[in-house]
């Protein structure tokens, strides 16, 4: 088994990106994975950490097929891709289990009405609480 440690900085700022290739150089990297959503890659932020990581001698791949809150089959997928697997050759697996789970506080700041029928169905359901 192997162990690998993140290193505890997070930068908040604007382009806090374009620091991904020199810290990645601190560490000693030699490649890196990059993982994002299609509208990161469509932003050009893909493609602009891709050269700088190049500029510094790391080598990269990138993985773009992730949905919001990503599946566990979506963190296989990912590291079948790493392992070297292309990702065309992969078969397509839909989650073995769905959940809903519902927050009644969001959805009336939002002014939703949810159906009965709907609540229901939910396994969770959160309910604001009375100060």
């Amino acid at each position: 088994m192997k162990l690998y440690q993140i290193p505890p900085r997070i930068w908040m700022e604007q382009d806090a990106f374009s620091r991904l290739p020199k810290e990645a150089k601190r560490l000693s990297a030699s490649k890196a994975m990059i993982f994002a959503g299609p509208n990161i890659k469509k932003a050009g932020y893909v493609s602009a950490t891709e050269s700088g990581l190049d500029a510094e001698g790391i080598s990269s791949q990138v993985f773009t097929d992730i949905e919001p809150e990503p599946s566990d089959n979506t963190a296989l997928k990912a590291a079948q891709v790493m392992r070297g697997e292309s990702p065309a050759r992969i078969p397509f697996s839909p989650p073995t289990k769905l959940e809903m789970l519902v927050n009644l506080k969001n959805a009336g700041e939002s002014r939703l009405v949810i159906p009965e029928a709907l609540l229901r169905q939910a396994q969770q359901v959160t309910t604001p609480t009375t100060p």
